[in-house]
């Protein structure tokens, strides 16, 4: 298993772990940098996958200064922020998770380097194939569950050390002092069968996705589309190896929202649930999913509350477009005939 992950990385050499789940390999590289630094505030650069927020809340020193939009407004925020204050890190993802915005991460590497925090990348949204972060970042942590197993039947995650990293030597004791082999042989078995195939269905849902993302920017009901390859800010190095790599993510919201998305969500004949990366297609009302408690807050951070959160996995991408459709077709006529009552 570490073999193949070596593969999708610039450095061979690269040093993995492997945890049971995404979270827990972000949980200890947490632990690793709260041995090093007990104290001192972390960063959140940009809007990220939920509990990796929560994780830096709610733990100790459970001081997080939070920039949600991730932009070049932000970059100039944390500059500032670090003329005064000393940070032990900046978690980050590339690309984000919910909507798929690219980050500056070259500059957030000179900011490390010019003022002494450990950066850490969730390449989770990377899919595998689409670009590596690791000579940005001093740690890579993965969400295996997803793009890597693309099957929905096992869970598991992982850490990557750069070994070109200032912090390498007491990153790796401190994960070393801290690991346990928790990932059963039963569920590294499946793991290996499942990611055979990673390369060809990643390209798959490279393509359907950037397809997809593309049609839903003509549909009439369609406010919003978020996916990498509408974002004018994309980073050259992102399309190393093609301009079509730009994962099977993307999110949406809908005209008149909070009438329309519950009747297309209903009436949307894909798999529902909030995995992704899976090689069958997945939507969720995201927001409302995991934000539930919180939906103000992160409406002012940019999200909104009726996103529509959709995995596009290897299906032909007809039959996906016509299942929109559908649910287009639908939520209008149920619209129509509330006007007719109501009228």
């Amino acid at each position: 298993m570490r073999r193949r992950l070596r593969e999708f990385r610039t450095d061979p050499h690269a040093e993995i772990w492997l945890y049971p789940c995404g979270m827990a390999a972000i949980a200890a590289v947490w632990r690793a940098l709260r041995q090093h630094d007990p104290s001192d505030p972390s960063v959140q650069f940009g809007f990220p996958y939920v509990d990796t927020l929560k994780l830096q809340q709610r733990f100790a020193p459970a001081d997080v200064r939070f920039y949600p939009v991730g932009d070049p407004a932000d970059l100039q925020q944390l500059a500032e922020l670090l003329r005064t204050q000393k940070i032990a890190s900046v978690f980050c993802e590339s690309t984000t998770n919910p909507l798929l915005t690219s980050l500056d991460l070259q500059s957030l590497r000179q900011l490390a380097d010019a003022h002494g925090f450990l950066l850490v990348i969730d390449d989770t949204l990377a899919a595998c194939i689409n670009h590596d972060v690791l000579p940005f970042a001093d740690v890579v942590v993965t969400s295996l569950t997803k793009y890597f197993s693309g099957y929905g039947d096992v869970l598991a995650g992982s850490v990557t050390l750069n070994p070109a990293s200032r912090y390498a030597d007491w990153l790796r004791a401190a994960l070393a002092d801290n690991f346990e082999e928790l990932l059963i042989d039963a569920d590294v078995e499946i793991l290996e069968q499942n990611s055979r195939d990673v390369r060809m269905r990643v390209e798959t849902m490279n393509r359907n996705a950037n397809q997809l993302a593309q049609w839903l920017t003509t549909q009439p009901e369609v406010e919003t589309v978020y996916h990498p390859s509408l974002d004018a800010k994309r980073f050259d190095w992102m399309n190393a190896h093609s301009t079509d790599h730009n994962g099977g993510l993307l999110s949406i919201v809908l005209k008149n929202p909070a009438v329309t998305t519950p009747a297309v969500f209903d009436h949307l004949e894909i798999c529902k649930g909030p995995n992704l990366g899976t090689n069958f297609t997945l939507c969720c009302p995201y927001t409302i999913l995991a934000h539930f408690t919180e939906l103000d807050f992160v409406e002012q951070c940019g999200v909104s509350r009726w996103l529509l959160r959709i995995s596009v996995g290897i299906e032909p991408i007809r039959e996906l477009q016509t299942r929109f459709e559908h649910a287009f077709r639908s939520a209008g006529s149920l619209r129509d005939a509330s006007k007719l009552v109501t009228g």
